[in-house]
């Protein structure tokens, strides 16, 4: 049977945070197992419903009632190669499905077979990534579990304050890909971290071109839709797209959410020239593949027409018209048989070349892509498939700077990194406007515009340090929602190239205040040992205030450490605020207080997931905290106070009553 709500929720809660790999890294939907029957519905098998052949892709594992949502698949109603989809209830089904012709055993077993190949190899990356890991002696963050790269790169999208099911949508997509055998995966496979296109677009003449992760589908004319790659690329500071079609490219200017293009163009697709005659049916298991042939093409033209294509080895007079013959390959996508073959007649298609209107087209709406991802993200998230993409000029792919610090872009947001873990999303714009090309990101407190250089980099027009407020699991709530605790990095801006991942070092930890601790000239050793607790009051379903929070203790007191730096602390204002304060502004006094604190620190240490952390090898004296934190309330509490170290064990604990409150 599938799984409860609670136990669904709850595997797919643990697997995000690092337990178990298995489950989410291909296809997060295969959480609560396809082959197993809620109400006798089988996902991913093949019924014969009145004639026509469906199979029931997903539903909705938040809610087993018979309202919740499931979507239906149609092989035999393609639409440009892809099968087509449908929603009804689970109720809806339980009625119909018993009226069908039901899957054969073989079917089962055979996608039963396929399923446990899928898990075996799922298993063996976790393992092998488990004991690279060992080997090389990563240790996981102060009350987190171990992680393997793929768990930490759904941990990581989690965090940046990416919607769950974003995340998991995102491998969703993958097991999409790879169980249909997604048309686009085989026009450009590897695309390079750069400039896309997002949205369907049209306009007359039949013009339609629908912009995916991997490749376009373009029709025009009398063309059906055919997959064609793609590049975006800038001229003058206004982007242009270029589609692979033949005799020659297509080329499209880009103004928001509208493309045009000189015209008429000559382009070389498909039609139907006739249909199959159906009947038969029956299913396999073969993966789809693309079959190609040589086809030669001819097309008379006027001589006004011929002297587009002069030189052309080609194109030879005829009297007083001329023939253009064109050799090329046509690549026919042949879909796999994991679901049922269609019975009912399907098209045969074979090539022609026509002739295109100059094209002026229009967004129409999301992507087929994006359409398919957000009902696959929906079906996790109650419905909700996050903020949506706008059309038009996008980024994808990663690029990472020497220091650390890092943009991953995603259709509907920018995720700043700095290091592999401290990352946060945001939404951005691409501007191309004739005057400049750059990518703007919406952080609040520190908005970047980087620059887009012609090789492909982004300059962010500066080198200071950069606060990325990132966040870390601590677990979930009663309402199954993630509970964080601040996970602060900073990393020097520097300018960002193409990278294959994200960096896996870089950065300095930072204070609530910007305080940076990674280098101490000394370190005083001794016998003492310093316990640190959390007396702060935690809300229900909520972390401890001091979560993951660094301790720090310092020789000399805050403010004294201040005098030493030498800035000048305005009357009336802490010297711990103003140096939050300096930092914020980049001041020169903000440079010169983190020195001091070097010079002054003693040792640091990271609090646990409840707010307790242990320093070591102290020798016995007077040391001084500099702590802070934020109520759930939204208070600020910093903590200054002296702490007597006497020779053995030592305790201390922050509370209320010992912290200032910061207004």
């Amino acid at each position: 049977m599938i799984r409860s709500r609670s136990q669904c929720h709850t595997a797919s809660l643990r697997n995000l945070v690092g337990i178990k790999l298995a489950a989410v890294a291909i296809l997060v939907g295969m959480l609560c197992s396809p082959l197993t029957r809620a109400q006798e519905i089988i996902l991913n098998v093949t019924y014969v419903c009145s004639g026509e052949h469906i199979y029931v892709y997903g539903c909705d594992i938040n809610d087993q009632s018979d309202k919740a949502w499931c979507s239906i698949g149609h092989p035999d109603k393609l639409k440009n190669g892809m099968d087509t989809y449908t929603s009804t209830t689970r109720g809806e089904l339980k009625k119909l499905l018993p009226t069908c012709q039901q899957p054969s055993p073989e079917q089962i077993a055979k996608h039963k077979e396929f399923e446990q190949k899928l898990q075996a190899r799922r298993d063996a990356d976790e393992k092998r990534a488990y004991d690279q890991m060992h080997a090389a002696g990563n240790a996981p963050m102060p009350g987190q579990r171990q992680m393997t790269p793929e768990q930490r790169k759904i941990n990581r999208c989690v965090t940046s304050g990416r919607l769950p099911a974003t995340c998991t949508g995102n491998a969703l997509v993958r097991g999409f890909d790879e169980l249909t055998g997604h048309v686009m995966s085989a026009v450009a496979p590897d695309l390079p971290p750069g400039p896309e296109l997002s949205g369907a677009f049209g306009g007359a003449g039949n013009w339609q071109i629908d912009f995916g992760d991997r490749g376009a589908s373009m029709k025009c004319s009398v063309l059906e839709a055919s997959p064609y790659a793609y590049t975006v690329s800038f001229k003058d500071n206004r982007p242009v797209v270029t589609l692979k079609t033949a005799p020659k490219p297509t080329m499209l200017v880009v103004r928001g959410d509208q493309l045009s293009g000189p015209g008429p163009l000559t382009i070389d697709g498909q039609i139907i020239v006739g249909w199959t005659k159906g009947g038969g049916g029956g299913s396999a298991g073969t993966a789809g593949h693309y079959e190609s042939q040589q086809v030669t093409t001819h097309q008379e033209l006027t001589p006004l027409e011929a002297t587009q294509y002069a030189g052309q080895s080609g194109l030879s007079q005829n009297g007083q018209t001329y023939d253009m013959a064109t050799t090329s390959t046509q690549s026919n996508w042949v879909p796999g048989t994991t679901h049922a073959m269609p019975s009912g007649p399907q098209p045969i298609y074979g090539p022609k070349r026509a002739i295109c209107v100059a094209p002026e087209l229009r967004n129409t709406g999301p992507s087929s892509t994006v359409a398919a991802t957000g009902m696959l993200k929906a079906l996790f998230s109650n419905g909700d498939s996050g903020p949506p993409t706008p059309p038009g000029v996008r980024m994808h792919g990663i690029f990472a700077a020497s220091t650390g610090f890092s943009v991953e872009f995603f259709p509907e947001s920018a995720v700043l990194g700095c290091g592999p873990d401290a990352a946060r999303a945001y939404p951005y714009t691409v501007i191309a406007d004739g005057t400049r090309t750059a990518v703007k990101i919406d952080a609040p407190d520190h908005p970047l515009l980087l620059a887009i250089r012609s090789d492909g980099s982004l300059d962010p027009g500066g080198s200071g340090p950069y606060q990325v407020h990132g966040r870390a699991i601590l677990g979930s709530n009663g309402d199954d929602n993630f509970t964080f605790a601040p996970l602060e990095m900073t990393c020097d801006l520097a300018a960002l190239t193409p990278s294959k991942g994200i960096p896996e070092s870089g950065g300095q930890s930072t204070a609530m205040l910007h305080a940076s601790v990674a280098t101490a000239p000394v370190h005083t050793t001794g016998n003492s040992t310093l316990s640190i607790s959390s007396g702060l009051p935690v809300q229900a379903g909520a972390p401890n205030p001091l979560a993951l929070h660094p301790f720090i203790l310092l020789r000399s007191s805050f403010d004294d450490v201040v005098r030493q730096s030498g800035a000048a602390v305005p009357a009336g204002t802490l010297p711990l605020v103003y140096f939050g304060q300096s930092c914020a502004a980049h001041t020169p006094d903000c440079q010169a207080i983190l020195a001091a604190i070097k010079a002054n620190l003693v040792a640091d240490a990271r609090a646990d997931a409840n707010g307790n952390a242990t320093i070591p090898n102290l020798a016995a004296g007077t040391y001084y905290f500099m702590v802070s934190a934020r109520l759930n309330n939204g208070h600020a509490l910093i903590w200054t106070q002296p702490v007597q170290v006497k020779d053995g064990q030592n305790a201390a604990s922050l509370d209320i009553y010992n912290a200032t409150r910061v207004n």
